[in-house]
């Protein structure tokens, strides 16, 4: 009964791994509509996001935050001159699904085993959200390799199919 308990904390452990991490000072988008920066977040508030299953705008509880140091980050750029700095890991939702810079390793993520992940590049299109709450597609015009290491934050949804607003971006948790 031990063995038996053991392996499932280790496998749900397993499920709560986020890929997303962000920088210090990305903005996130509370529930109200209120901005607040990634570091500020906590365990239970609650985020507006998008469920990519159903395209439609919805409330998601916080029910992790990590925390870590990463290097290798990559500054993402929109047509409308928004960015985004993360890691190569980081999921954002696009035109074609999911997304990651190094789509291997995003996709070795428990979150994203039964799901593809390909694959961005300057022109692919990825899923913004405005200030009026207007849903855009705006292509990639510059990936820029920041090469440092800088502190990132992760957070993990009650909603799996969430996708939570970070500068703007649809991004994966």
């Amino acid at each position: 009964m031990k063995k038996i308990s053991l392996l499932l904390i280790c496998i749900l452990s397993a499920m709560a791994v986020t890929s997303s991490n962000l920088i210090k000072g990305t903005v996130i988008t509370l529930a109200d509509g209120t901005e607040v920066s990634i570091e500020e977040v906590r365990v239970d508030d609650t985020l507006l996001t998008m469920d990519v299953k159903t395209n439609s705008i919805l409330v998601s509880r916080v029910i992790k935050k990590e925390q870590s140091t990463q290097g290798g980050l990559k500054k993402v750029v929109l047509a409308d001159g928004s960015e985004l700095t993360l890691s190569t890991t980081q999921t954002l939702w696009s035109d074609k699904g999911w997304v990651a810079l190094d789509q291997e390793e995003a996709s070795k993520l428990p979150k994203y085993a039964k799901e593809k992940v390909l694959g961005y590049h300057v022109d692919a299109f990825i899923y913004t959200i405005g200030v009026d709450f207007n849903i855009s597609v705006l292509p990639i015009i510059e990936i820029e390799d920041l090469g440092s290491e800088a502190e990132t934050y992760g957070l993990v949804l009650d909603n799996e199919n969430a996708t939570f607003i970070a500068n703007g971006f649809f991004v994966g948790q």
